[in-house]
């Protein structure tokens, strides 16, 4: 197909949960108690997202527990949440699988009832209520795939095209619901978002 020939990749990879655990703990630097919202699948995988988290958190002393869902369904985050609340979470990194998006309203409404300060894979999640989201810039992935797609409609052989790993990365931050869990965002945090929600 024509999407698996253009050369461009819209894996951040696994070093960006180190980045999004720094985030957290910049937002929240005594944080004891951190989970990490995925699919058991995805915990376990040997190489995935799961163990560079757990690696992340091992290289900043923190321990990340994970919430885990057998199942990633709208019936199965209220049990996790649950669970979360009575274990005095204070701290949640959302797993970047894309089951999550149809229950995005549901998942940053759950955050916020538990008062758990979170950081999400997609900047949808902070438009939506989120506290903030570190993701690549999906607007620049777009118009890349838009260009890459009019070279190869124009005759360029896919191959002969340089391969592009994504380096662009947005920081979105929701204050609105910083204030509402009374966290204090450091002006350097807040400095460095593209784009502050107020």
């Amino acid at each position: 197909s024509l999407h698996d020939a253009l050369p461009i990749c819209v894996d951040a990879g696994i070093q960006i949960w180190g980045k999004r655990l720094g985030l957290l703990v910049e937002a929240k630097p005594k944080l004891s108690n951190a989970r990490f919202l995925a699919s058991q699948a995805l915990w376990e995988r040997p190489s995935g997202s799961g163990a560079a988290v757990q690696d992340a958190a091992r290289q900043a002393r923190i321990i990340v527990s994970g919430a885990l869902l057998t199942t990633v369904s709208k019936q199965a985050y209220q049990p996790a949440f649950r669970l979360m609340e009575q274990e005095q979470v204070d701290s949640l990194l959302v797993s970047d699988e894309p089951e999550h998006l149809p229950y995005l309203k549901l998942i940053t409404e759950m955050a916020a009832r538990t008062r758990i300060c979170a950081v999400y894979p997609y900047r949808a999640f902070a438009e939506v209520g989120g506290l903030m989201a570190y993701s690549t810039d999906l607007l620049d992935v777009q118009q890349r795939c838009a260009n890459l797609i009019y070279r190869v409609l124009k005759g360029d052989n896919p191959g002969d095209i340089p391969f592009y790993q994504q380096t662009r990365f947005e920081l979105v931050i929701n204050l609105k619901t910083a204030r509402a869990l009374d966290l204090s965002m450091p002006a350097t945090l807040l400095a460095r978002a593209d784009e502050v929600i107020e």
